[in-house]
């Protein structure tokens, strides 16, 4: 006899010598007899999103949806297998197919989403088998290679080229359309079709054909507008309806032709191009000169105020800068500062919880108990002692449990938990989603007791943490090619994160055609913004894919600003939840030939009417610069003579400013002369005083002034000698030099 031990979620079977079995479940220890046969069971659990299946060996099927526990009795059971729910957003729908054994009878139900459906053993889905699109070639369509059990109740589209269409001249096209329809009645569709794709592709090729086999290639391109009207497309129209579809739209994208005919058309439009630009490149030339010289008269009068302004504006701007500097750095501390704290009350808040540890032990009966520390316990040495992991989660994260049972728990942190292996099968920790105020999510929460999902919008700012219970949409979008940033790839955005601000793109539209059948790529820029969730999510599954689908090319490119040319645009953006705000035209280009080729008719024909635009042209080109020359020359003499009164009186007033300012000058100079001059007047009055009583002293001594004076220049410059011969005699004066 030997003893087994039985953890809580294990269990076992034991067969004794009759062939009798016995299931025996953990946690507990059981004897086992030599004569008894010991088997292990293998568990399976599954989640609130899986089901298990079980095919018991007399034929039957039980379906057990989650979360729950089911061990494998080899006995009775031939398999046992967890499967996924099917989860259904709000724009599918499952068709499922019931059978009742009492009345050996079949019913079909369609189940709307959103939702989480878990089929019943005797239930299975409609497998649909439809046309899809040709990996290689998205306009082709091959049958039976789209398959699927999720149908899509929401507006659709496609592209298709009709192939081999030939005109009542007999010339051979192949035409091509993208057609938009809608799903009507769900069960008018099941008992009516089992391909409406390929329905609705024959139905066109019928009706383009028809169409064009009434007219000549000549009128098919005068006429090819009509193939834009749903009146032009009797049949499909007519077959949507008796399939429960509706067809709303069905636009023409162009057709292609022979090689020969096409290139002899290109000709004709590659030489009326040359003239139009020509006579744009005049007008443009013109319209610059015009330009130039009105506002060469503005410019004079608005130069010396701008310069004032600008320095207005520099002193404005450092101010500002520095006010934003000091601002920003203020804020910059007090985000660090923040940072720090937060950092201390985590690290605080796991050094509180550090030295805290649990350990679980298990009996020698299977029997488990947990141990909260501090403490210190006795293990007996039939019992097994282990540390339980911790797992701890701050503010911004939360733990996830998986319970054995199959049940799903989530804890919000700050918390710790320990992992019982015996309970859990497994504990992570995992980081909350943060949002900022222009993110939304999109959460779905399903109720095990009504059996329902809801579904609830999430609004940033805030942290989400998500319960047990919730899941949130992913969303697959058309995306940027990061080769090409004007083309979108299907599929290539993924994120959960909803964006509600006003957002943009670029996008050309490629393999346009005009009315003369110039081949062009049209480059346009579209400005968009989240006005409805709930509508975006019910009505579609990738808005951006339907945005760069419904766009119409009109004949003059200048009209493409204008969001009455994008009616089909806007109307599909209300309806999926957006609002388009304005679409931009990025200009075109077109192929190095303008595409090639028209037939010789039609080169015959454009040939004339280039010879009569080209005269036409010329004429009103001469007539544009004759009139043109008038203007300029009046214009030319008007800012002459602004020139010059503007030059005359900035001379004027240089003038002036030269007169004051040497005025001033020499005013300054006399007035440093004559302080100068009296300065030197009052030095030499002032010596002369000093001499004067020099002499005074000296005479007033006795001394002869004229002998003082003469043996103070013993080198005279001059002699003066006066002679006398008496007292009655005259004087005789002599100068010597």
């Amino acid at each position: 006899m030997t003893t087994r031990t039985l953890r809580i979620d294990e269990a076992a079977q034991i067969i004794n010598k009759h062939g009798q079995a016995t299931i025996v479940e953990g946690p507990r220890s059981i004897f086992v007899w030599p004569s008894q046969d010991f088997r292990m069971l293998q568990r399976y659990n599954a989640d609130q999103n899986q089901y298990i299946v079980v095919h018991k060996r007399d034929g039957n099927i039980e379906h057990i949806p989650g979360p729950c526990v089911k061990y494998h009795d080899p006995i009775t059971m031939e398999s046992v297998a967890v499967k996924s729910a099917t989860a259904l957003d709000a724009n599918e729908v499952l068709v499922i197919y019931r059978y009742d054994k009492e009345s050996q009878k079949v019913s079909r139900r369609i189940q709307h989403g959103p939702c989480v459906y878990f089929p019943a053993a005797n239930e299975w889905l409609h497998n649909f088998v439809w046309h899809g699109n040709d990996p290689r070639n998205k306009t082709r369509k091959i049958p039976g290679v789209h398959k699927f059990n999720k149908l899509r109740v929401i507006p659709d589209q496609f592209y298709y080229n009709c192939e081999e269409v030939r005109t009542k001249d007999d010339a051979l096209l192949t035409v091509k359309v993208m057609m938009f329809f809608e799903m009507r009645n769900i069960e008018t569709m099941l008992n009516q079709t089992i391909d409406p794709i390929g329905d609705f592709i024959n139905s066109l090729q019928a009706d383009i054909i028809a169409f064009a086999s009434q007219l000549r290639y000549e009128e098919f391109v005068d006429s090819i507008g009509k193939l834009n009207q749903l009146e032009s497309y009797q049949q499909l129209v007519e077959r949507s309806r008796k399939v429960g579809y509706e067809v709303t739209k069905v636009i023409n994208r162009g057709y292609h032709t022979t090689d020969r005919l096409q290139k002899l058309h290109d000709q004709a439009v590659e030489k009326r191009s040359t003239l139009k630009v020509a006579m744009d490149s005049e007008q443009q030339q013109q319209d610059l000169t015009d330009y130039k010289l009105h506002n060469e008269q503005q410019q004079n009068a608005i130069k010396q105020a701008l310069e004032l302004d600008s320095a207005k504006h520099q002193y404005q701007l450092q101010k500002s800068q520095l006010l934003h500097t000091i601002k920003l750095s203020s804020e910059q501390q007090l985000e660090v500062l923040e940072r720090e704290k937060a950092k201390k009350l985590s690290e605080l808040y796991v050094m509180q919880h550090t030295s805290i540890d649990w350990a679980l032990i298990v009996g020698k009966n299977g029997r488990s108990r947990i141990v909260e520390g501090p403490a210190r316990i006795f293990v007996w040495p039939s019992e097994h002692f282990s540390m339980m992991r911790r797992y701890a989660a701050t503010q911004q994260q939360y733990i996830a449990i998986k319970m054995r049972d199959g049940t799903v728990e989530h804890y919000p942190g700050p918390c710790v938990k320990f992992h019982n292996t015996i309970t859990m099968e497994s504990v992570t920790v995992q980081n909350a989603t943060a949002l900022d105020a222009n993110e939304v999510l999109v959460v779905y929460r399903y109720d095990n007791n009504k059996k329902t999902v809801s579904r609830r919008i999430q609004h940033g700012p805030s942290v989400y943490m998500p319960a047990a219970d919730e899941w949130l949409h992913k969303f697959v979008w058309h995306g940027t090619d990061p080769n090409n940033k004007t083309k979108k790839v299907p599929g290539i955005l993924k994120f959960t994160k909803l964006r509600v601000i006003p957002d943009q793109f670029y996008y050309n539209c490629d393999e346009v055609r005009t009315k003369d059948d110039a081949l062009l790529t049209v480059k346009v820029m579209m400005f968009f913004e989240m006005r409805d969730i709930e509508t975006m999510l019910n009505q579609t599954t990738d808005p951006i894919g339907d945005f760069i689908k419904y766009e119409e090319f009109v004949e003059s490119s200048s009209k493409l600003n204008q969001l009455e040319c994008y009616k089909q645009l806007v109307e599909r953006s209300k309806k999926v939840g957006y609002e388009v705000t304005k679409v931009i035209n990025r200009g075109y280009h077109t192929t190095d030939r303008l595409q090639g080729l028209q037939d010789q008719a039609v080169e015959k024909r454009s040939k004339l009417k280039v010879a009569m635009d080209a005269e036409q042209q010329q004429q009103d080109l001469t007539d544009y610069k004759l009139h043109n020359e008038q203007q300029q020359n009046a214009i030319k003499q008007a800012l002459e003579l602004d020139s010059a009164k503007h030059q005359y009186q900035l001379q004027k007033s240089q003038l002036l400013h030269t007169i004051k300012l040497s005025s001033e000058q020499q005013l300054e100079v006399l007035e440093r002369e004559k302080a100068k001059k009296l300065s030197e007047l009052y030095s030499q009055k002032a010596a002369d005083e000093e001499r004067l009583a020099h002499y005074a002293d000296l005479k007033k001594l006795g001394v002869d002034l004229t002998s003082y004076f003469v043996s103070q220049n013993p080198k005279p410059e001059h002699i003066i000698r006066v002679i006398t011969d008496g007292a009655d005699s005259h004087s005789a004066v002599h100068i010597h030099p």
